[in-house]
């Protein structure tokens, strides 16, 4: 009987492990949620003209690329 008790240990450790494992992968997902998503949520967003500005402050786009995005911008507006 107690060879049987050992293989029944090892298994309730087994899914006591996996249980942990889930419930910390999903706390992490929850944690690694981008800042903008949060912030649409708030019901905060950015116009089009200060994600332009932004991207041409961290050399996403070019200067003229910019001037032209923001001359689109005030074409629609």
């Amino acid at each position: 009987m107690m060879p049987m008790m050992g293989g029944m240990g090892f298994w309730i450790i087994l899914v006591i492990l996996l249980v942990v494992a889930f419930i910390a992968v999903m706390a992490s997902q929850s944690q690694a949620e981008s800042t903008s998503a949060k912030e649409k949520r708030k019901g905060i967003s950015k116009s089009a003209r200060e994600i332009a500005d932004e991207r041409l402050a961290t050399g996403d786009i070019s200067p003229e690329e910019h001037q032209e995005i923001r001359q689109r911008i005030q074409d629609q507006a």
